[in-house]
């Protein structure tokens, strides 16, 4: 059975975050070590902020995983589509829908505006409000929204765990 996973915000190589989201100082390979509970035959869909800097280096450790990866761009991921898809991705965009579990669910990096889903699983805001008076958050906010933060454990989420707390 093909399991879906959801993660987000790697930020490899954004020292930064040691100080603005409290993540330890190894934290890149602790996301790392994460990714291995993923199966080859699984999904994992990212939403978004892979690296900041050294994309070649960061895509190529993510390419020792053999599970397919959909990538949500998110504010720091500055490449082209093709480039993603060259470098390891399996489908690439800015968001994007499933019925899952009878739930629409929409998947994109800031909140979505309401159009009608179930649930918005999303990211950008880590586990920290340094983000929350940014205006497109402020004025997306709604009850609906999901927000994924991997800094409460750096592995990813099934999918199928997340719709089931929030049904």
């Amino acid at each position: 059975m093909i399991n879906f996973w959801v993660m987000t915000d790697f930020h490899f190589g954004h020292k930064a975050m040691i100080e603005l989201c409290g993540r330890p100082i190894n934290f890149e390979d602790r996301i790392l070590k994460g990714l291995k509970i993923i199966k080859d035959e699984d999904i994992l869909i990212f939403l978004g902020d892979i690296c900041i800097g050294k994309d070649e280096y960061w895509h190529k450790q993510l390419s020792e995983f053999n599970f397919r990866k959909i990538l949500i761009r998110g504010n720091h991921d500055s490449k082209s589509i093709i480039w993603y898809l060259e470098h390891g991705w399996a489908f690439v965009c800015d968001s994007f829908s499933l019925e899952y579990y009878g739930k629409n669910i929409v998947f994109s990096h800031v909140p979505a505006i309401d159009s009608g889903y179930d649930v918005n699983i999303h990211g950008h805001s880590h586990n920290s409000n340094h983000h929350e008076k940014e205006e497109e958050i402020v004025k997306n906010k709604n009850s609906k929204q999901y927000l994924i933060m991997i800094e409460h454990n750096y592995r990813p989420i099934k999918l199928k765990h997340i719709i089931q707390g929030v049904i």
